[in-house]
């Protein structure tokens, strides 16, 4: 596997409060329920070792498990999650204040951080201490007749980075990399095996659902470990929206050939708040860097 490092876009946080400041637009709150497609194969690990039996080599071996619930393989909604972070944050404004909460764009002894990623996941940094506006399903398997795979392994490299948020990517050139330690066998998800969830937002304004779903429809976008060994890849489809808003008490919901429009109506959101603060252009540039190659 190869990996980018996707450098943070930087922004005067008066340019980002000033846009919030005159913002009177209603949120939405609701549920998104889709479908998560696994591409290649994935592994979203227990922790603990097994002993099993394999068809394969006709010998029992240890190996590390796949997340299960209730004995059914589950993929864990805090590792949705926790990826749909990281893309939401290569595609988001970071901003710097210094200790006295002043804006210090550059400054070396800054504290950075994203304020639309903690508006929608929360932090609990103290002074801007808030509770998570997202929460995501486990997703379990839509077959009863669902079987992992037994594969062989490397032991996990970190390639490091300081400079922004590290990516993997699909290269055919790849070779596989030999690390320290022996190799050992891993329970995984095979490729082309379909889950099905939901994932529940609280209060978005039109632009940050049109983060969501930006982050959503990329492609190549992994979840689980061994990442740098190829795993992980997924993608989701098969949207539908029940959405309301708290004032009016209306709702709204949409099929997945509904949906489409209305995601586009938030992107588009997106984009021109993104143009209002002056990060158009990085935008276009990342979200081109975060899909090529994945086709």
């Amino acid at each position: 596997m190869s990996y980018k490092v996707i450098t943070e876009m930087v922004v005067d946080f008066k340019k980002v409060k000033e846009y919030f400041d005159h913002l009177d637009e209603k949120c939405l709150s609701g549920r998104l329920s889709f479908s998560l497609q696994t591409i290649g194969q994935v592994h979203v690990g227990s922790g603990y070792p097994e002993i099993g039996t394999s068809a394969k080599l006709k010998k029992n071996i240890l190996f590390y498990s796949n997340v299960s619930i209730n004995k059914k393989v589950t993929i864990p909604g805090s590792s949705i999650k926790g990826s749909l972070r990281t893309y939401m944050e290569c595609l988001s404004p970071k901003v710097s204040t210094d200790n006295n909460g002043e804006i210090s764009v550059g400054h070396k002894d800054t504290e950075c951080f994203f304020p639309l990623i903690d508006d929608i996941f929360g932090s609990a940094f103290r002074q801007r201490s808030r509770m998570s506006n997202i929460s995501v399903d486990d997703f379990v398997p839509n077959s009863e007749e669902f079987k992992l795979c037994t594969v062989l392994v490397y032991p996990s490299f970190e390639p490091k980075s300081k400079d922004g948020i590290k990516v993997y990517f699909e290269d055919p050139a790849d070779l596989p990399r030999q690390v320290e330690g022996e190799k050992f066998y891993i329970r995984a998800i095979p490729a082309q095996s379909i889950f099905t969830g939901s994932l529940y937002f609280k209060d978005f304004y039109s632009f940050e659902l049109g983060l969501l779903f930006k982050a959503l429809r990329l492609k190549g976008f992994r979840i689980g470990g061994k990442k740098e060994q190829g795993f992980g890849k997924v993608m989701f489809s098969d949207f539908s929206l029940t959405a309301f808003d708290k004032t009016t008490l209306s709702s709204t919901k949409l099929n997945n050939t509904e949906f489409d429009d209305f995601w586009k109506t938030k992107e588009y959101a997106y984009v021109s708040f993104l143009d209002s603060v002056g990060l158009k252009n990085d935008f276009d540039i990342i979200s081109q860097v975060l899909n090529e190659g994945q086709e």
